[in-house]
């Protein structure tokens, strides 16, 4: 629904015989051909149910991320998913990988999202974890969409990484999650057996 309000409305002054103010922060507003404005009070917020699940390496697969630094890590990451208004709903893993279940925040595409975690981190444990000066993340990523009624078990599955890994190697690991979700394997990276 469109209502008209008189020139200069919205810029802070009261209108005529209204309780309120139109802000042009607050409304959406076009002005009209006669000088008017328009003010459309359909305008909707902005809703997220996509939840991803996200997948990294650590650089050339090395075992940087030990049993002892993993928790101080796993819990930078969640800072910086808080930080971009993003929940950290799981964040798991071993030695050579991370997986992290988050529902991004509407303003932010998956891959700033992963981007901004992995630059971040990076930095950070390079900077705070002795003897990882030379720390980086592999250069790319997985993500899968995650339906909220398979919450709880994408979440289980990042919590018991250690014990999946005891039988699975990372490889394989992505390599199922990839063709599980219909995604195409890079030959370079992943040969034919």
């Amino acid at each position: 629904m469109r209502r008209r309000n008189s020139p200069g409305a919205g810029e802070g002054r009261r209108n005529s015989g209204a309780s309120h103010r139109i802000s042009k922060r607050t409304a959406n507003r076009s002005k009209l051909l006669d000088g008017t404005f328009a003010v459309d009070t359909t305008a909707m917020s902005s809703y997220n149910g996509i939840f991803l699940h996200v997948v990294f390496g650590t650089y050339d697969r090395r075992p940087f991320l030990t049993s002892e630094i993993r928790p101080r890590v796993h819990a930078y990451m969640g800072g910086i998913l808080n930080n971009l208004q993003s929940d950290p709903i799981c964040i798991g893993g071993v030695e050579d990988h991370v997986h992290f279940l988050t529902r991004p925040h509407t303003s932010i595409s998956p891959a700033d999202l992963v981007g901004k975690v992995k630059s971040n981190s990076s930095r950070w444990i390079r900077q705070q974890l002795p003897g990882l000066q030379n720390f980086n993340w592999q250069g790319g990523y997985a993500s899968f969409s995650v339906s909220y009624s398979h919450l709880s078990s994408v979440r289980q599955y990042i919590e018991r990484q250690e014990e999946h890994h005891r039988r699975v190697s990372f490889e394989d690991e992505l390599r199922s999650l990839l063709e599980a979700s219909g995604i195409e394997m890079d030959p370079r990276i992943f040969p034919q057996r």
